[in-house]
């Protein structure tokens, strides 16, 4: 067992911030004031850390105009404690932001995001003919030098259009129209399926390690059926897909689903889409899934403050307990935000949740 004091130092929290693959010198190290570290299930990861940017002895600003957080430098963040520290981010300096206050030193903000930053520079019309979405986003991938993990989409499309769209914007489209999701992980493009039916990867008590929850149920977006509808002028058909329950990814642990509830308290209702360009009924069904998950998913939603833990990550599944039988169960983490500066460690995070 761990002397005290020396266990209370390995629970002590830190972090490391190297640019362009080094560690930080000790006089820039001892200048951060504040860490954030911030991943979303749609959308680039991003951070900002905060540095004094005022040497009091010599009047002058310590690292405004130096080399060493220039425009594109590469940042990589490492959160945890004494003798565990995890890599949150990979990313590159987007922001410069100095503040200069009255009565207070001044400081230096740097923003950045991960690689994915990258495909919201430039628009281009483009076609692919012939592709699967996560052929699709694997080529994508490999125009700008990133490794790609996929998952196979299944559906191929005779013809796809990136029309005046930036890469990222195109590919969020993609993905949403199918309910998967887009994150780049250690410089490598993540195309995946919506990952709400995975395992837990951590359990958070209210009063104890997590410190505060804001949840809502909702019925209002629940629909009992899915249905896309087009057209095939070569075979003058109809084109249809359906999903209802029972097409859910996953029930996350609870008894009753969202949809059920909400037929249960009211009645049966359907939503009809015609707005998507559609080609077979394959593809009109996979639509019509993964529209109906996404909607499942917003029966319940959440923020939360917890003690920190790199953990806690957008894409995994966590347990809240302590909350009463109809809040506490599994959540899919939609966001998360790491913070660490002198208060201590927190980590915010944002949920969803298909059934109680």
């Amino acid at each position: 067992m761990a002397e005290p004091a020396f266990q209370q130092e390995r629970d002590t929290p830190a972090f490391k911030v190297f640019v362009n693959g080094s560690a930080l010198l000790d006089e820039a190290a001892l200048d951060v004031l504040d860490v954030r570290v911030s991943d979303y299930i749609e959308g680039a990861g991003m951070f900002t850390i905060t540095f004094n940017n005022w040497n009091s002895d010599a009047q002058e600003f310590k690292w405004i105009d130096g080399p060493l957080l220039s425009e594109g430098a590469e940042i990589e963040i490492k959160v945890g404690f004494v003798d565990h520290l995890q890599s949150l981010i990979v990313g590159e300096v987007t922001t410069l932001e100095p503040e200069f206050p009255d009565n207070e030193a001044p400081n230096l903000k740097i923003h950045g995001y991960d690689l994915l930053h990258r495909f919201r520079r430039g628009r281009k019309t483009r076609s692919f003919a012939t592709m699967k979405d996560s052929q699709i986003a694997e080529q994508i991938a490999r125009g700008l030098n990133l490794r790609a993990q996929v998952e196979d989409t299944q559906i191929r499309h005779d013809y796809v259009l990136q029309n005046n769209q930036t890469d990222i914007d195109f590919l969020l489209e993609r993905a949403r129209r199918i309910n998967y999701e887009v994150i780049i992980r250690d410089k490598t493009l993540q195309f995946r399926r919506a990952a709400n039916d995975k395992g837990r990867v951590l359990s958070l008590d209210y009063g104890s390690t997590l410190t505060t929850f804001y949840p809502r149920l909702s019925t209002m977006q629940q629909v009992s059926e899915v249905i896309v509808q087009g057209w095939n002028p070569k075979t003058k058909k109809a084109i249809v897909g359906q999903a209802h329950q029972g097409d859910e990814t996953s029930t996350m642990g609870g008894a009753k689903l969202g949809v059920a509830i909400a037929e249960t308290a009211f009645f049966k209702t359907k939503t009809v889409m015609v707005d998507k360009p559609i080609f077979s009924d394959s593809e009109a069904t996979q639509i019509a899934k993964g529209k109906f998950n996404e909607m499942a998913i917003e029966f319940i939603t959440g923020e939360g403050t917890a003690i920190g833990n790199t953990d806690i990550r957008a894409g995994t599944v966590i347990e809240l307990k302590k909350l009463g039988n109809r809040f506490s169960g599994l959540y899919y983490i939609t966001s998360s935000t790491h913070i660490i500066n002198p208060n201590g460690y927190i980590t915010q995070f944002t949920v969803a949740r298909d059934a109680t």
